[in-house]
């Protein structure tokens, strides 16, 4: 599995011992690695529990196609329904939505005004194959002989493109905010600091800020009230560019 600025001597490594196949990993892996490598690289951090929300490009172009239909046709019955209260209004939409399932057959239920808190097939665990691959794709990306436990609840939504990630990590020891913040900023020049702020954050943390760009979002850094060494972020990155094609495009140059 690639992804050059996590493990960019692993590659090396293959490539000098005959590899012959090299595959990019899960888009949710790699941007969760991009954007907590500082702290993970350095063997501070002993759990991660990661909360997606995943965009529609995700799944494909045929459930970016049937997003925007649902878009028109809520567009159509709103014009219809002018005149109601607001309230109303909203209460027929969302009945018209559901009325139809010949509208939502890739995503098997609406994602307008919605949101689908299961991505992929269902395993005998309980989770979802997309969240089985958390765990099992970091660790082999970093080629920890200890695995760190990933684990969590991925969730589409309805952003066209980039995947967000609500992370809560465990850290193996208490450093100061000051210390994580340049650990997470200097890791990859790809990092994109965000600061702490409600004025920052609406700006730039969210999927029309990151769209098409190779910036990772970084912010909402705080500690949390488990205690000193539980630490809370967010990251944002666009899934069909380091997600999906850099870290190929890169590959390719490297061989």
């Amino acid at each position: 599995l690639i992804l050059d600025p996590v493990n960019e001597a692993g590659i090396k490594q293959a490539i000098t011992e005959g590899t012959r196949i090299f595959s990019g990993s899960n888009c949710t892996v790699s941007l969760l690695l991009m954007g907590i490598q500082g702290l993970i690289s350095e063997g501070l951090v002993e759990w991660v529990s990661t909360m997606t929300y995943q965009a529609a490009s995700g799944a494909g172009a045929k459930l970016i196609e049937e997003w925007m239909q649902q878009i028109q046709f809520s567009g159509r019955q709103l014009e219809l329904n002018k005149d109601l209260p607001t309230l109303e209004r909203a209460k027929s939409l969302t009945e018209s939505l559901l009325s139809d399932p010949s509208q939502f057959q890739v995503g098997q239920t609406p994602l307008l005004a919605s949101l689908i808190p299961f991505i992929d097939s269902a395993l005998e665990t309980g989770e979802s194959k997309e969240e089985w691959k958390a765990m099992a794709e970091a660790n082999k990306i970093l080629k920890t002989q200890n695995p760190i436990p990933i684990d969590g609840t991925c969730v589409r939504v309805g952003a066209i493109r980039c995947h967000a990630q609500a992370v809560t990590l465990k850290l193996t020891r208490d450093i100061d905010l000051s210390e994580i913040e340049s650990r997470l900023r200097e890791a990859n020049p790809w990092v994109e600091w965000v600061e702490n702020t409600r004025p920052a954050t609406v700006e730039k943390l969210n999927p029309l800020y990151f769209s098409g760009k190779l910036e990772i979002g970084v912010g909402r850094v705080k500690k949390m009230k488990m205690g000193p060494d539980y630490l809370g972020l967010f990251t944002i990155g666009d899934q069909l560019l380091w997600g999906a094609a850099e870290p190929l495009r890169r590959m390719l140059r490297y061989l």
